[in-house]
């Protein structure tokens, strides 16, 4: 079991990977199979195999200064190897997000404990912009889902008719490009999306 693995779940979550991207990858530290986030259980050598889970809860490393609330979405900064609590791939987007908070962490604290791939393939959030022309929404899913929905509205609350919503394949897969008919800046788009 991993270190700083703070949970069990199913064994079906579990399975067995064989390393081929061309390096190591680190115990603890979330990777993306398939469209999806999972966390391997020990080291794996390049040409390896070893046991990833694609659920479960973990104490992962954030930043100093950040504070996360129970329940935030978390998503994973590659490029850091730590949690971020805003979108890392695109501002208006969900880029990586990996899981919900399971509990507070306060700003001096450097580590957060994170529920990963607890509701795998399902995406559920708020984007705030202007569709008028078109917003790319991006559910971090990494797959074209089989289901969605997107409620837009204006920032007095009143329903912002939607003129077309197409769903991005190949490299764009998980996006959601949203238009709606006229759009302002403060306008929200509720998204729940299925892979």
């Amino acid at each position: 079991m991993g270190q700083n693995r703070e949970q069990a779940f199913p064994d079906n979550i579990q399975f067995t990977w064989t390393n081929g991207t061309g390096a190591a990858v680190t115990r603890d530290i979330p990777i993306r199979l398939n469209g999806r986030w999972v966390v391997p259980l020990a080291d794996i050598a390049n040409g390896a195999s070893g046991i990833v889970t694609a659920a479960g809860r973990f104490r992962l490393t954030k930043a100093n200064g950040v504070t996360i609330a129970a329940g935030d979405n978390i998503w994973w900064d590659s490029a850091n190897n730590r949690i971020s609590s805003t979108p890392v791939n695109g501002a208006a987007g969900f880029g990586d997000l990996l899981g919900r908070a399971a509990a507070a962490a306060g700003s001096s604290q450097l580590w957060v404990n994170v529920d990963v791939g607890g509701g795998a393939g399902v995406f559920a959030g708020r984007v705030t912009g202007n569709a008028g022309s078109g917003l790319a929404i991006n559910t971090g899913l990494g797959v074209v889902p089989r289901a969605f929905s997107v409620i837009s509205r204006q920032a007095s609350g009143a329903v912002r008719a939607g003129a077309s919503w197409v769903l991005g394949t190949s490299g764009s897969a998980g996006i959601i490009t949203v238009t709606t008919t006229g759009g302002a800046a403060d306008d929200t788009h509720d998204v729940i999306a299925h892979a």
